[in-house]
């Protein structure tokens, strides 16, 4: 049902799995247990600076943690005592094309945690094989009825990967995609989306640079008659500056609700400890600070959105 009151939300992602064993780590090949042991603690670690930001001052309410199952099961339930609102994933991770996390068991991992979001990342582009997304449509509307059936929320995070002639369009140019192409892209996707039947409460969008352009992505997932759907905004792994200028446009748009940032907030710090250049509390301290900025910037712009309304 829409909601009279919009509580802001913000989420710390940290359901990575490949990005992080590969990326991190360099882990191509099976896990070593003392690897596997590093990422569940550090799963921990990146809730303790959620629960620390908490303390500082971040409203409760407005908290949320974005944790995967097969690393951070424990972080999962640690949440969920500590009464912070809890996202979970079913997707498998690193693959292009849709796919179900723990196959067609995937509902029963859902009741196992009872998550208040369940989402799924898909990759998408309008110009990409429609054979592919009839296949992904499929698999979005049953995900869907599942979460329906339970008391969970859903959330769909988009990402909208460039074709190569899209590329070659703006002189393979990122940032020039970036300005020029990319929302149009977004917006396509999603009507697209609502097209085929994909209608989730909560949608995990890029962060565009023109406040237009959070305009025109909040109006579309909010068009006939969906006035309760909001958008949060994903780091997309960018630079802290460009995130913090994402968040500045997006929330003094009347749509977004808050933002999904992951790798922006905790990558350099767990680096530093893998390295041990950095210690534990360390660490925490600096992902709080760090979170605790991304919410300061959508609050800032959110209070200047609410100002304007009120006159």
């Amino acid at each position: 049902m829409p909601s009279t009151v919009e509580v802001p939300i913000y989420f710390l992602a940290f359901d990575h799995r490949v990005s992080l064993t590969q990326g991190l780590l360099g882990v191509t090949s099976a896990l070593e247990p003392a690897d596997r042991a590093w990422i569940e603690s550090a799963k921990l670690l990146v809730l303790d600076a959620l629960s620390m930001a908490v303390s500082r001052g971040v409203a409760r309410e407005a908290a949320a943690f974005l944790v995967d199952e097969e690393f951070g099961s424990k972080a999962a339930r640690t949440a969920r005592a500590r009464g912070i609102t809890l996202a979970m994933p079913v997707e498998q991770s690193g693959k292009t094309e849709l796919a179900l996390e723990y196959g067609a068991a995937y509902a029963e991992h859902i009741d196992r945690f009872r998550p208040d979001y369940v989402k799924v990342l898909l990759r998408r582009n309008p110009d990409g094989s429609p054979e592919v997304h009839t296949r992904e449509n499929g698999l979005l509307r049953s995900i869907e009825r599942s979460v329906r059936d339970r008391p969970s929320k859903w959330l769909v995070e988009l990402v909208v990967p460039p074709t190569g002639p899209q590329l070659a369009s703006v002189a393979s140019s990122q940032d020039r995609f970036d300005r020029e192409i990319r929302a149009d892209l977004i917006v396509r996707v999603i009507s697209d989306l609502q097209a085929a039947g994909v209608e989730p409460d909560l949608w995990k969008v890029d962060g565009l640079d023109d406040r237009a352009d959070c305009e025109r992505v909040a109006a579309s997932v909010r068009r006939d008659g969906r006035e309760h759907v909001r958008c949060v905004v994903l780091g997309r792994a960018a630079g802290m500056d460009r995130v913090l200028h994402w968040l500045a446009k997006a929330g003094s748009v009347d749509g977004y609700q808050g933002f999904a940032v992951g790798r922006t907030l905790w990558w350099d710090q767990l680096k530093a400890m893998r390295s041990q250049a950095l210690d534990r509390a360390s660490a925490v301290s600096q992902i709080a600070d760090n979170y605790m900025r991304a919410v300061v910037a959508f609050e800032q712009a959110r209070t200047s959105r609410r100002d304007v309304a009120a006159h």
